[in-house]
C-alpha cells in the first residue's frame, strides 16, 4: 500500500466518523468507494490524528492565563464532542432516554432511537435537562483536564472510541443485513492491535496513574464492544449508525471519567 492509498483510506475513515467538510483537493474518493478492512484500520489513526491536534490546541491555550485557558479549552472541547458528528450521537442518547421513560424496552429503544436534535423545534423538559447535564459533565471534565494537564488523554479516548465504532460497524445492519464495513473474520482483531500499539505510548506518559487508566479503559473498550456486538446480533438483530454513535458517545464519557479518576493529582 503506497502513501496515496493510505491517505485515501484515512480520509474515508475520517469522512465516516467526523462531519467536517474536507477540501476537494484532499478528498480523492467517491461516495460509492468500498468500506473495507483498509478503511477500518484507519479508524484508530483518525483518533490519533484528532487527539494530537487537541493536544497541540491544549498546549497553545496553556500559554494563556490558567482561568482563560481552562474556560476556552472546556468550551471548545464540549462543542467539538457534541458537534463533530452534527449532534447525532448526543441526539441518539436523548432519544434513547426519552423512549426508556415511556416504558419502551432497551431493545426497542435502540431499534427506534433517532440521531440528531432539531433545535429549531421546541424541545421537551426532559431533552433540555439531559442536554444541560451532558454539557455540564463535559465542561467539568475538560476543565479538570486543562488544569491538571492531561490533555494527552484525549488521544487514547478517541483512538479507542473510533476503534469501538469501527468494530461495531462490521455487524450486519438492521436494514439490508449488509455491514457498514466488510471485514474478513480472520482480520477482525487487526484494529485492536493498532489501537493497542498506540495505547502503549499513552500508558507511560504519567506513571503510575496512566498505566492503570490505560489498562482499565482498554479493557472496558474491548469487553464492552464484545458484549455490545453480541447483544446487537442476538437481541436487536443488527446495527445502525445511531447505535454505533450512541455506544461510542457513552464510551467516551466513561473513558473521560476514568482519566479524571486516575490522572488528577
Amino acid at each position: 500500500m503506497n502513501i496515496k492509498e493510505l491517505m485515501k483510506y484515512f480520509w474515508l475513515a475520517w469522512d465516516m466518523l467526523i462531519d467536517l467538510a474536507l477540501p476537494k483537493k484532499v478528498v480523492d474518493f467517491s461516495e460509492d468507494e468500498a468500506r473495507d478492512l483498509n478503511v477500518q484500520r484507519c479508524f484508530p489513526l483518525v483518533g490519533l490524528a484528532l487527539g494530537i491536534v487537541i493536544l497541540i490546541i491544549g498546549k497553545l491555550f496553556g500559554l494563556l492565563n490558567i482561568a482563560v485557558a481552562t474556560s476556552l479549552f472546556a468550551v471548545f472541547m464540549t462543542a467539538l464532542t457534541v458537534l463533530r458528528d452534527s449532534g447525532r450521537s448526543v441526539g441518539s442518547l436523548v432519544s434513547f432516554i426519552e423512549l426508556k421513560t415511556e416504558g419502551v424496552s432497551s431493545v426497542a429503544a435502540l431499534y427506534n432511537m433517532r440521531g440528531g436534535i432539531n433545535f429549531r423545534q421546541p424541545q421537551s423538559l426532559l431533552v433540555g435537562a439531559v442536554l444541560t447535564l451532558v454539557m455540564f459533565y463535559y465542561l467539568v471534565i475538560y476543565s479538570f483536564m486543562m488544569v491538571y494537564g492531561f490533555t494527552y488523554w484525549m488521544i487514547l479516548v478517541l483512538v479507542l472510541s473510533f476503534t469501538v465504532q469501527g468494530v461495531l460497524a462490521t455487524i450486519p445492519s438492521l436494514g439490508d443485513r449488509t455491514p457498514i464495513i466488510a471485514v474478513p473474520r480472520r482480520a477482525e482483531m487487526q484494529i485492536w492491535y493498532i489501537a493497542g500499539f498506540i495505547s502503549l505510548f499513552v500508558m507511560f506518559v504519567a506513571l503510575p496513574g496512566s498505566i492503570f487508566a490505560t489498562l482499565v479503559t482498554f479493557a472496558i473498550a474491548f469487553l464492552g464492544t464484545m458484549l455490545m456486538r453480541r447483544f446487537c446480533t442476538e437481541k436487536v438483530g443488527g446495527i445502525t449508525a445511531n447505535i454505533i454513535g450512541f455506544f461510542g458517545f457513552i464510551f467516551e464519557a466513561v473513558a473521560l471519567l476514568i482519566g479524571l479518576i486516575f490522572l488528577v493529582k
